[in-house]
């Protein structure tokens, strides 16, 4: 990459990286997170067990506060917090992160599926796809990243289905259910 070519690219994407409006696709929409989402029903999601069960969520008791503190962590950076919604009934079924690193281009982006009633019918592969494809062209991400466990199938199936390729393995790096596994991290 050309010293003008990154010039170029940094220039564009030292601006703050906002969703100004919600994108959408044929089943889902995306939009910011907002302390009004903070829902007795989003916090059980953080609670439960299997929801999170390969996420380092999964150590914390989740409050209305510790949620509060997580949203407003995102407040005056350029990364994003956002809900996915079903366009179906209208209802916030996950949410996703985009940690964007705007000197670099980069960004680390991540999924919850809250609503287990959605597991398995291809939202999160939808949701991921929409976010990612927005980021690279609207964010000026020149580099996405995401990582997860070498068990946790259903995010490995996303990451392989949007084209993500294996950048790294570090080898039994977490411990999940008294077991050492590998995370793996991903790019595109």
């Amino acid at each position: 990459m050309g010293l003008e070519r990154i010039e170029n690219l940094m220039n564009k994407i030292s601006n703050q990286v906002s969703l100004d409006s919600p994108i959408a696709s044929e089943r889902i929409l995306i939009d910011t997170f907002s302390d009004e989402d903070i829902t007795s029903e989003y916090i059980s999601w953080l609670n439960d067990k299997e929801v999170v069960q390969f996420s380092n969520q999964r150590f914390i008791k989740h409050t209305k506060d510790s949620c509060m503190t997580f949203l407003n962590g995102f407040k005056d950076t350029d990364s994003l917090f956002v809900k996915i919604v079903s366009l179906n009934n209208k209802k916030t079924i996950g949410t996703m992160t985009a940690y964007i690193n705007s000197n670099h281009g980069t960004c680390d982006v991540g999924i919850l599926l809250g609503d287990k009633g959605i597991w398995g019918k291809g939202y999160g592969l939808e949701a991921w796809i929409l976010f990612t494809n927005w980021l690279k062209s609207h964010a000026q991400i020149r580099k996405l990243t995401a990582g997860t466990s070498s068990i946790n199938k259903p995010m490995l199936k996303i990451l392989k289905k949007s084209n993500f390729s294996i950048e790294c393995t570090r080898k039994q790096h977490e411990i999940i259910e008294n077991k050492l596994v590998d995370l793996i991290y991903f790019i595109k």
